[in-house]
């Protein structure tokens, strides 16, 4: 069997650390007034938001101008975005200090919390089924009815398709739940890493792959429907995991509680699609729009433990 461990996070635009840091110091971020990690006051906040590919790094640095101008106006304080080339980036510039603030996905969270004392302030919500915004999306395991897999158990020795490494609902709760149930996914099946879970689903309707991890609602992805109109009756689903986390605003450890106060609240507001506004070529949209994300929920350690456990289980770094 091929094994794909959780340790390869976005190998596909991955670069090493020494590189990442490279980049981070030849974008000028701000010193403070003490160390770089510690609490005193700054004069210049760093902010990093959402990521995509190395190839989108013009599009998130366009996207993340209003953020920090928003951000700014609404703490008082300099703000300033930086993108990193991955996440790895995003984790060492909390550890470092030379982030402050950060979108991360929910697994890297974790890691990011275990490593460098980063806090949780708030969740993502994203449309979920039927466009209605949800903070958590439901994952699952999908596969052909007609493929003779009745269960979980049943895709030992299988070709099985995921999101990317770091989606909670299309990766590492449904490889967490499989674990559970006595089937390994890194030693027992071959996992496929794809586009997104949707892309997982078509190649399953393809006959490609044997299974899929998905969220839920990629069963109404266009993709999807256009590989198979009928993909809902197509597919059998194997297994329901709830409350996958999405996003999560987090806090480097030793930034002053008073500045963290400020940035609470203008992180909230920054939630509030109707508020956090920008204007470009005559046309105004959401800030957070712009990551297809419709707004911010405040953040549990609870909300996290189901992920966490998952995510050890399949091999992720985690305490």
């Amino acid at each position: 069997m091929t094994r794909v461990t959780p340790e390869k996070l976005h190998r596909r635009h991955m670069l090493v650390a020494s590189a990442t840091s490279v980049a981070l110091a030849a974008c000028g971020q701000a010193g403070s007034s003490g160390s770089a990690g510690g609490s005193a006051t700054k004069s210049e906040y760093v902010v990093a938001p959402l990521l995509g590919t190395t190839a989108q790094l013009a599009t998130m640095i366009s996207r993340s101008e209003p953020m920090a101008g928003f951000l700014k106006t609404q703490t008082g304080l300099g703000v300033k975005a930086f993108a990193p080339s991955d996440y790895t980036g995003t984790i060492i510039g909390l550890r470092d200090g030379t982030i402050d603030f950060a979108f991360l996905p929910a697994i890297l969270f974790l890691r990011a919390q275990d490593e460098a004392g980063a806090r949780a302030l708030y969740r993502t919500v994203r449309p979920g089924p039927g466009k209605a915004p949800v903070p958590a999306f439901s994952g699952i395991i999908a596969a052909r009815a007609d493929s003779g897999i009745n269960g979980v158990t049943d895709l030992r020795g299988k070709k099985i398709g995921a999101g990317d490494p770091s989606d909670a609902a299309a990766w590492v709760l449904p490889g967490g739940h499989l674990k559970k149930a006595g089937v390994d996914p890194n030693k027992d099946a071959t996992v496929q890493f794809r586009n997104s879970g949707a892309d997982a689903l078509v190649q399953v309707l393809g006959k490609r792959l044997d299974a899929a991890f998905a969220a839920r609602h990629d069963l109404e992805h266009a993709d999807v429907l256009k590989a198979d109109a009928d993909a809902a009756k197509t597919l059998k689903i194997l297994a329901t995991i709830e409350n996958a986390p999405l996003e999560v605003v987090t806090v480097r450890g030793g930034v002053d509680a008073k500045v963290v106060d400020k940035f609470r609240a203008a992180f909230k507001n920054l939630g509030d699609a109707q508020t956090a506004t920008f204007t470009r070529g005559g046309k105004t949209s959401s800030i957070l729009g712009q990551w297809d994300v419709a707004g911010l929920v405040e953040a549990k350690d609870a909300d996290f433990a189901a992920l966490r456990e998952a995510g050890k289980s399949i091999g992720f770094k985690l305490k």
